[in-house]
């Protein structure tokens, strides 16, 4: 079986959770399974994401968002004009570009063009509600990671008979006491402390986070990793460090999952989620994570750390003081969270999207 595997969000400035699943799905089908996968890019790549780009491979000659809007208007945008001898296509994103012949499969990770799409730019919204359109009306089958996405997919159109549910996965590494130690050092942080870990934009609702540390225990430390996105969140994160609170920007992988293990608990305030992929990384680090309390993160996390409304500040606060404060109840979490995320492997990830393959030819 060959498939044509889409990797144009690895193009973006900010790949965000999209590309690191699709680089990790791709990885897991090429290790479990005889099979041949061609990368199909944009013009530009980035390799920042923890995997490469495997190859074989063929690439649009356009940016990324040229690539989208080709998708969604032009027949000659066509995945299997590049790979004519594809038996699938997988188009990772919630497009779906034209096809003569060759079935395909689309992932949608979210319908927030439909939702909420006040959290988006202006033409960002339009593009990708006009891409989830025409993966409603056009797509073979539709896989999402989460049922509350697929949910949400089926309230705005989409056929239920058409949509596989393929959760995402996550793979827990190890950290030696003196390794976290000497990676805490460097950063300069203190022991105990929350993190937030992710893209700063509007739609990870980090104001609620900055407004609960006023609230907090004067122990309470908040550390936030990730790369800058946009909104106006975005042009004031970077004046917003204090002795409590830690800007630590992009970081490499390795030392995202330490900080991960290190933390009291991990924090996901996000106004949507179409599955939350940190959230599920922390927990297989053996990390709670205290998250807004919205449909697919109540099914990723679980009995594995704590819900709270996305606008109840001291709710935020008390969660974030409980936390650090309550080792051992930060550790029996982080046990049970560990527990629920043992089955959610990349193997697995790769197993179930193979069989929607096989369900297509």
């Amino acid at each position: 079986m060959k498939v044509a595997f889409t990797l144009t969000q690895c193009a973006h400035r900010v790949p965000g959770g999209s590309a690191v699943a699709a680089l990790e799905l791709q990885h897991s089908l090429l290790s479990q399974h005889p099979l041949s996968l061609t990368s199909v890019g944009a013009r530009d790549l980035r390799f920042g994401i923890g995997r490469g780009i495997p190859d074989p491979s063929v690439h649009y000659p356009l940016p990324y968002a040229a690539v989208y809007e080709l998708w969604n208007r032009s027949a000659l945008g066509g995945v299997e004009r590049l790979v004519p001898d594809a038996d699938v296509v997988h188009v990772t994103l919630g497009f779906c570009p034209e096809r003569s012949r060759i079935p395909q499969v689309c992932t949608v990770h979210d319908m927030f063009p439909f939702t909420h799409p006040e959290t988006l730019t202006s033409r960002g919204a339009k593009v990708l509600r006009t891409g989830l359109e025409r993966v409603i009306g056009r797509a073979d089958l539709i896989t999402t990671p989460s049922q509350a996405s697929a949910d949400e997919l089926i309230a705005h159109g989409g056929n239920a008979e058409r949509i596989r549910v393929v959760p995402w996965g996550a793979t827990p590494e190890t950290f030696a006491d003196p390794d976290a130690a000497s990676a805490l050092a460097h950063l300069a942080l203190p022991e105990r402390f929350v993190l937030f870990a992710g893209t700063v934009e509007p739609r990870k609702n980090l104001d609620v986070l900055l407004a609960a540390m006023a609230l907090t225990d004067e122990s309470v430390n908040l550390v936030l990793v990730g790369p800058t996105g946009w909104g106006e969140i975005a042009t004031r994160i970077p004046n917003l460090g204090t002795e409590r609170i830690h800007l630590l920007g992009m970081q490499p992988r390795r030392v995202l999952l330490g900080l991960m293990t290190a933390a009291s608990a991990v924090c996901m305030p996000s106004l949507a989620e179409g599955f939350g992929l940190p959230a599920l990384e922390a927990m297989a680090q053996g990390t709670p994570v205290i998250h807004s309390d919205t449909p697919a993160l109540r099914e990723v996390v679980g009995a594995g750390g704590e819900a709270v409304a996305v606008d109840d500040v001291p709710g935020w606060a008390a969660a974030m003081s409980s936390f650090v404060l309550d080792r051992e109840r930060s550790v029996e979490l982080g046990r049970d969270a560990k527990k629920i995320a043992a089955p959610f492997t990349w193997e697995r990830t790769g197993e179930l999207m193979r069989s929607v393959y096989e369900e297509l030819i």
